[in-house]
């Protein structure tokens, strides 16, 4: 059964569709990857990931406002973002990574796995909490709000600490392998999680 963050992928992901996030659009994207060097590589992973932490942050930002839509507009673009980035890992980065150990205890892949577990959960914890919300009457959303915002300091948190940990123990190890149709796709995709439609992105 798909939980309360799938319903928030649908309209996100039909404004933001554009041949960089497109699955089926990886194979024949060739925009020079090949020769983006892998400091740049690993650089578009941290704005990546910089950007959710900021998206989260403008979340918090508009529910200790009371502006819930506000704070939805900016969470369905985490929900995007993020899944797409741990897809992209879960496809290229991780499996590449597992042919390249030993790793350090903290950067092994059933470390990372477990934080991309989380990470998962942890979204659809802060869909049910602003469902919550929204259902909540209006003398009592303030109160709603209140209770529930400790689940979203604990996804940015959670990101904050899988963040360090995939630059610490992942990307410099993965980024210099990285050739071919992988390096496309994931410079493709990275791309365009740093520089997403201006539909999706907040004010």
């Amino acid at each position: 059964m798909m939980g309360p963050a799938s319903r928030w992928l649908v309209p996100l992901s039909v404004v933001n569709m554009n041949p960089s996030t497109d699955p089926a659009a990886h194979v024949a994207v060739d925009d020079g990857a090949d020769v983006v060097t892998d400091e740049a590589v690993i650089a578009l992973h941290a704005a990546h990931h910089a950007r959710l932490e900021e998206l989260l942050l403008q979340t918090l930002e508009a529910l200790a406002a009371g502006v819930v839509v506000e704070a939805r507009a900016c969470f369905g673009s985490v929900v995007l973002e993020l899944l797409q980035g741990l897809q992209l890992e879960d496809d290229v980065i991780l499996p590449l990574y597992d042919t390249l150990g030993p790793h350090a205890p903290q950067g092994r892949r059933v470390v990372v796995d477990g934080d991309h577990t989380i990470l998962r959960r942890t979204i659809e914890a802060v869909a049910s909490f602003l469902d919550d919300v929204d259902a909540a009457p209006a003398p009592l959303r303030q109160r709603a709000i209140m209770v529930g915002l400790p689940v979203v300091y604990r996804l940015l948190h959670t990101l904050e600490h899988h963040s360090e940990r995939e630059a610490r123990h992942v990307y410099p190890v993965v980024v210099p392998r990285l050739a071919g149709p992988d390096r496309r796709r994931v410079v493709a995709d990275l791309r365009a999680l740093t520089a997403p439609s201006t539909d999706t992105a907040p004010g």
